[in-house]
């Protein structure tokens, strides 16, 4: 495995100040930091697209805002909606991807295909190229922001709009701020 590029994807508008602090449902508070990884295997893969994957990423990031702000500590009990964006890695692999999924697929080599999540962040992706064309889309996200149907909502509006549709607009419900 060898990282080609590792950059930060940004929101491609900036968070309403209104909406900058995004306040964590008492559930999400005991929810442990951890990371949710979910990996998409693509047996056709023009590496061309990778700029169409990032500029898609920056446009549902803009209604995702939570996803690109940080948790400043452990204990905060709200986002900081601040647009710094998430980690985008760009990886190569030695091996074709068939070949990788039917000898070295298992719960250990698994783990290299998708990002780590750091403390703070909320969202990291990594896309790995394999010899031959295939590629895997990993995406990891803190369980502390999402549950599965907001994480499968938000993959399915990064797919959209990569094809070039409209994304619709996700609501946040945010508890009151003291």
């Amino acid at each position: 495995m060898k990282i080609i590029s590792q950059q930060t994807i940004k929101p491609s508008s900036p968070t309403p100040p209104h909406l900058k602090t995004h306040v964590l449902s008492l559930l999400d508070n005991y929810m442990p930091h951890a990371p949710v990884p979910f990996i998409f295997f693509y047996n056709n893969y023009n590496s061309g697209d990778i700029n169409i994957l990032k500029k898609s990423l920056s446009r549902c990031l803009t209604q995702y805002y939570p996803f690109a702000g940080r948790i400043l500590s452990p204990f905060a009990g709200h986002v900081d909606c601040n647009d710094e964006g998430v980690e985008f890695l760009d990886v190569s692999h030695d091996s074709r991807l068939d070949d990788y999924i039917r000898k070295e697929a298992n719960h250990e080599s698994l783990r290299e295909l998708h990002p780590n999540v750091s403390i703070t962040n909320m969202v990291a992706v990594q896309l790995n190229h394999f010899t031959g064309g295939g590629a895997v889309v990993a995406v990891s996200i803190s369980h502390k922001l999402v549950d599965g149907f907001t994480m499968a909502t938000f993959i399915n509006q990064w797919a959209k709009v990569t094809r070039g549709e409209s994304p619709f607009k996700p609501y946040f419900l945010t508890p009151p701020t003291r």
